[in-house]
């Protein structure tokens, strides 16, 4: 949605995967905070990922014989990196191993083809 340009400012996508998981993703070149976020909603479960603070929580609904329903979970620990060196070690590995190559780049494509389809949608919107 154009905000404060001709352009798209903002944008909020509710993708729906085959598996039943729902992720919401929002876009912002405008926000006035760095907000680096997706969530995840399963039957029973949550997940929340901050790329910015590289934080990650998991709830979900623990169903037990004779009690009430409880949500459990918090914050899983994770190894705090820097995400480009991450991404270029990563991407430097599948050079010498053509099998993780094409793994990786059938992964890419398929993250391409859903961020045009997105991108397509906020065309038509």
């Amino acid at each position: 949605m154009p905000v404060l340009t001709d352009r798209v400012d903002i944008a909020n996508a509710r993708l729906k995967f085959a598996s039943g998981c729902t992720a919401n993703v929002t876009a912002s070149r405008i926000s006035r905070e760095r907000v680096r976020k997706v969530r995840f909603f399963q039957k029973d479960a949550y997940v929340s990922i901050d790329y910015a603070s590289q934080e990650l929580e998991h709830w979900s609904l623990a169903r037990r014989e004779g009690r009430l329903p409880a949500i459990e979970g918090g914050k899983v620990e994770v190894a705090r990196e820097e995400p480009l060196k991450l991404e270029l070690a990563d991407f430097a590995r599948c050079g010498p191993h053509p099998h993780g190559a094409a793994r990786h780049g059938a992964d890419g494509r398929r993250a391409l083809a859903l961020a045009q389809r997105v991108t397509d949608a906020i065309d038509r919107a």
